[in-house]
């Protein structure tokens, strides 16, 4: 039979390997390890409690909207969403106690929580049991989480007042309480147009005691004399716990967004103008300030992005004092502030300890300039000392979010870094989950700038180590944007109108990831084929990988093609495909994203396709047990990039896997030989050049490059 496919398009004959049940594990040396999160799951809360509680394990939540601290220091946070259901955390002394029960999600972006010496209140959608939600109010737990019912009590367990029986949460809600009154106070801002709600904490009643209007509210914190201290038009205004404004007020601070009472009776104030928090006394007459802690201009004074304890992050989300004077400082759920960072300082403002969770929907990239010592993500920067013990190796360096030039929303997402013209750039995918393109970022002493966006929504996405960036659309063209060097400010140039455009390959259809190596002028595509199952799903790899050589040259021959295996080896999600896919060294790495017993990574060499072994989480991360339904409670892999490997030049193989269950990424250490020497100490990092040394020859260009982005001589290469 003729063959009517162009010559360049005619293939090598290599027969389909499908792996359709778990393959044995890779060879060498491997351990696993976590970014992200100062807790990895492997740490359980009560050493009495049942190791198979997914509960009773240690991780810090997704974001953090509000927080109240309890007069003997435990700091108890609300959140928009927690994936793991960590919706409100319990926290102290650095470590996690637990969690007031729910769930996933318990008061929105707009919520608030408070409590005396007994309860916790939190805002929330009421929960009516079976399944039931709707309506609007506040429910009552104990200091250890538990829901804290009383007769009259309405809602799950009878632990609600109930606000509103229908619809759902206010634009904005907050919390004060008065203990010698005993008074709750609740903004609401869609009661009569924005009111406070008085509700006696003595009876509960479902009837607020006396209620008033007023607008605009953006904090509220009760002095327990009597008085309302309201945060609304930039200022802080002193009113009575019925409304009646005086006319005492703190209205020197440019932008006040956190307010609450120290050990000693004075008002605190987070101004994000100043990132400082301002402290006031006198507040029965004139206030004055009396002290200011942080340094001024936090995060971007000094070395603009460079952690420090006393540089403070924009939009605080939750500040507060325990008995001894201690403060509480949280960020996470407060725009442009991505995941979650809760500190504890002395009454000096010492740094007593600090928790991350940072990692929600987002995958880190390595630095192939620093011999993958620092791995960068959309708003974080850590450093890497791969002496360390797990749970150690990284280091919290960089807040990258740049006020003077971004925009508040944060995307999440996953960061490649490239350096091109000697610069450090981050592409970072052009949606928090999807793909769609690359938005570049430049670095500025430690916080990224915006540099330009290349994007068009398909999911099938590369850009090479010198800056060339790869795209196979939705209609199958295959094209490519040359890096055309950087400009005046150093932001990288593309012609986004002239690509060059190569013929889709007639083996493969709906191309779902590319990825192009200049070295062999190889081509590798994921996506699916006439013979292997195209289910409708959402951003996955595809059933088929395959690989042509010769793809610049203009042979493209077909080296090879595989049959990927599903994702699921059970029967109930058996037509699922794998997430994605990462290709460094000699191997491609594709993982699942909901699969049972565990979330695995598949390891295939190049040279040939066939599979090497598979990657399990271990011990490390609990991963020997099972927690809501699979190995170590590893959630869905969520988004695209959403595993990175890098080959270090002492031939360990670093990969990174999104879990956002737990917010953290799962980093896995595999050396193939079983012996690859680590000589990456703190020490030998300080003298690590900023280009990778490895030599590559590029058979496009017909030149020697270093992956850093520089030819032989040092210099920048476009």
């Amino acid at each position: 039979m003729h063959d009517s496919r162009p010559a360049s398009f005619l293939a090598m004959l290599v027969p389909l390997s499908l792996a359709t049940s778990l393959q044995a594990a890779v060879p060498g040396k491997l351990s696993t390890d976590w970014t992200g999160n100062t807790f990895g799951y492997g740490e359980m809360i009560d050493l009495k409690g049942a190791a198979t509680d997914g509960m009773n394990r240690m991780w810090v939540q997704n974001y953090i909207a509000n927080t109240w601290v309890s007069r003997d220091g435990k700091v108890f946070t609300c959140s928009n969403w927690d994936e793991g259901s960590r919706a409100a955390g319990i926290y102290k002394d650095g470590k996690v106690l637990g969690q007031l029960v729910y769930g996933k999600a318990l008061f929105g972006f707009s919520g608030d929580i408070v409590g005396d010496d007994k309860y916790v209140y939190a805002t929330t959608g009421v929960d009516w049991g079976n399944w039931e939600r709707h309506g609007y109010g506040i429910q009552r737990f104990t200091h250890t989480g538990q829901t804290a019912g009383w007769t009259g009590g309405r809602g799950f367990q009878s632990s609600y007042l109930v606000v509103r029986d229908s619809g759902w949460n206010p634009t904005i809600a907050r919390l004060a309480i008065d203990t010698a009154a005993q008074e709750l106070y609740l903004y609401d801002s869609l009661t009569d147009g924005g009111s406070v709600l008085v509700f006696d904490l003595a009876t509960m009643s479902q009837t607020p005691k006396a209620t008033w209007k007023i607008s605009a509210v953006e904090d509220i914190v009760g002095d327990q004399a009597g008085n309302l201290w309201i945060l609304r038009n930039h200022k802080v205004q002193k009113f009575t716990n019925r409304g009646v404004a005086t006319s005492v007020e703190v209205a020197s601070l440019l932008a006040p967004t956190r307010i609450a009472m120290d050990a000693k009776k004075r008002l605190m104030v987070f101004d994000d103008s100043t990132l400082q928090i301002h402290v006031f006394g006198g507040l029965d007459a004139t206030p004055v300030e009396a002290t200011a802690f942080g340094a001024k201009g936090g995060i971007y004074s000094g070395i603009k992005g460079k952690i420090a304890p006393d540089k403070l992050l924009p939009k605080c989300a939750g500040l507060g004092a325990d008995s001894a004077g201690n403060i509480y400082m949280a960020w996470g759920g407060v725009a442009p502030v991505a995941g979650s960072d809760i500190r504890g300082y002395n009454p000096d403002f010492s740094l007593k300890w600090q928790l991350i969770g940072h990692t929600f929907v987002a995958c880190g990239g390595f630095d192939p300039g620093s011999d993958g010592q620092d791995i960068y993500y959309r708003d974080h920067h850590y450093t890497v000392d791969y002496s360390q013990p797990t749970g150690k190796k990284w280091n919290y360096e960089s807040f990258l979010w740049d006020r003077a030039t971004d925009t508040p929303s944060v995307f999440g997402g996953s960061v490649l870094v490239r350096r091109l013209g000697g610069k450090t750039i981050l592409a970072s995918t052009a949606s928090d989950q999807m793909s769609g393109g690359f938005r570049f970022y430049r670095m500025d002493q430690q916080v990224a700038v915006p540099a330009g966006i290349l994007a068009d929504g398909s999911w099938a996405w590369w850009i090479e180590l010198d800056g060339d960036v790869w795209n196979v659309d939705g209609s199958g063209k295959v094209k490519r944007f040359a890096f055309k060097g950087l400009d005046g400010s150093g932001n990288p140039l593309y012609d986004k109108s002239r690509p060059e455009v190569f013929p889709s390959p007639p083996d493969l259809g709906g191309i779902q990831r590319v990825h192009y190596d200049p070295v062999e002028d190889a081509i590798y595509f994921s996506g699916y084929d006439d013979q292997h199952v195209r289910p409708n799903e959402w951003g996955r790899t595809g059933s088929v990988f395959a690989k042509y050589e010769g793809w610049t040259a203009g042979t493209r021959k077909l080296a090879w093609k595989i049959a990927l295996p599903l994702d699921n080896r059970e029967p109930n999600i058996g037509d699922a495909t794998l997430k994605d896919m990462s290709i460094a060294g000699e191997y491609a790495f594709f993982v699942t994203c909901n699969s049972t017993p565990s979330t695995t990574v598949y390891v295939y060499s190049l040279k040939d396709g066939s599979l090497v072994g598979t990657i399990l989480p271990g011990p490390e991360i609990a991963g020997d047990i099972s927690f809501m339904g699979s190995m170590g409670g590893l959630g869905w892999v969520d988004m695209a990039f959403g595993i990175q490997a890098y080959k270090r030049s002492n031939g360990e193989y670093q990969i990174l896997v999104e879990d956002d269950v737990h917010a953290k990424n799962v980093w896995y250490h595999w050396c193939p030989t079983g012996n690859c020497p680590d000589g990456t100490s703190a020490a030998a990092r300080k003298a690590q050049p900023a280009i990778d040394r490895g030599l590559k020859v590029d058979l496009r260009h017909g030149r020697v490059v270093l992956p850093g982005g520089r030819d032989l001589g040092g210099r920048a290469l476009p």
